[in-house]
């Protein structure tokens, strides 16, 4: 088994095996992408909309409370894409992994 060479990378690289493989981590990726997000933000900016519906806030600090919820919702998107992404990254390798010891098992 050489793991060097152009020859080695282009053999696991192509094929029908792993272009499912990716198309699976790429759906599973955005799935938890969405499954984070939404988690998150489950609750997430309730803070801020209390002092916005509040009677007492006068109308700069509703303002300004309201101007944050752009800010939090990128938070939340970057936040669930790193969480996501660790985990899809690890499952593709291990897929990897899987796809390179059957190919060299059946001598593909």
């Amino acid at each position: 088994m050489d793991f060097t060479g152009e020859d080695f990378w282009v053999r696991i690289f192509t094929g029908p095996e792993f272009a499912t493989w990716m198309r699976i981590c790429v759906w599973g990726f955005l799935a938890l992408w969405a499954w984070v997000f939404f988690s998150l933000s489950r609750g997430g900016f309730e803070d801020l909309f209390e002092v916005a519906r509040s009677r007492y806030a006068t109308p700069r600090e509703r303002f300004d409370t309201l101007s944050k919820i752009p800010l939090r919702v990128m938070a939340h998107v970057a936040a669930s894409a790193v969480g996501a992404g660790g985990f899809a990254l690890g499952l593709f390798v291990q897929g990897a992994i899987i796809i390179l010891i059957w190919r060299e098992i059946n001598g593909g």
